[in-house]
């Protein structure tokens, strides 16, 4: 009689798990790249003193052609409600609706409190040639910020084809952008509260919503070139039917993340 043949192991259902710990961290990286961007956003557009009107336009100026900002109501330091920033150019659209937001502004040069950031929605769209993506030297402020409570309501990020870079009229470049959004990422429900100094962003409480669940963050990201990440985070939701929660660290840098011991 013979010995019955070794039972072969399964694979370990840790490779399963490694991989959504390295999707989870890569997703933490995205929040944490929003999250900075808010911040930004809420000092660019209080860091020059004058009047929101005058401001605004000097924005527009800066951001160069295919730049507008529509319905800017209200005061610095104060109640501010923009209803559009865009920005429309070959390699780049921007669409930010419905801004409100809420500050408190001691004297220029010292501080910036941002009671309150919300946006109904942000669309983001880049042309890519295959290129590594190049990050900005620094994301310093010139002076501390403290972010109370940036909301976004729908956040869509998505790829402008070649065809549409190419496309002369607007109406045909309008029907490609709008057939490629059923492959855009759409986050939902990104909500943030932090600060940031000349050291680093600090992310005191972070969150976001996807069609598979909703991620939760905190943690640290540099304001510098190699931008280093230090975040730890977790998710709830659903694979399958079949209820996912993993929770991850990751350190590093915006270009290298790893999980982190």
């Amino acid at each position: 009689m013979s010995a019955a043949a070794p039972t072969a192991p399964s694979p370990p259902p840790r490779r399963r798990r490694s991989r959504w710990v390295r999707a989870l961290i890569a997703l933490l990286v995205l929040v944490a790249v929003l999250v900075v961007a808010v911040a930004v956003v809420a000092y660019w557009m209080l860091a020059t003193p004058g009047g929101a009107q005058f401001i605004f336009g000097r924005v527009s100026g800066a951001l160069g052609q295919g730049t507008r900002v529509e319905g800017v109501e209200g005061a610095l330091g104060g109640p501010l409600r923009i209803k559009l920033i865009e920005i429309d150019r070959p390699e780049l659209y921007v669409r930010v609706d419905d801004v409100d937001m809420d500050t408190a502004l001691a004297a220029i040069g010292t501080r910036l409190d941002v009671r309150r950031l919300h946006a109904r929605s942000v669309e983001v769209r880049t042309f890519s040639t295959g290129a590594a993506a190049t990050l900005p030297v620094s994301l310093k402020p010139p002076y501390p910020l403290t972010l109370e409570d940036g909301r976004i309501a729908t956040l869509r990020q998505g790829v402008i084809s070649a065809e549409e870079k190419a496309a002369a009229d607007p109406a045909r470049k309008r029907a490609l952008r709008e057939a490629s959004r059923a492959k855009d990422l759409v986050l939902r429900d990104i909500a943030v509260k932090g600060e940031g100094d000349r050291h680093r962003w600090t992310i005191t409480q972070a969150g976001v919503v996807t069609e598979y669940g909703a991620a939760r963050l905190k943690g640290t990201i540099g304001n510098a070139a190699p931008f280093e990440v230090d975040v730890a985070g977790d998710f709830a939701g659903k694979l399958q039917e079949r209820a996912l929660n993993v929770a991850a660290k990751a350190k590093g840098t915006l270009k290298n993340t790893r999980p982190a011991q």
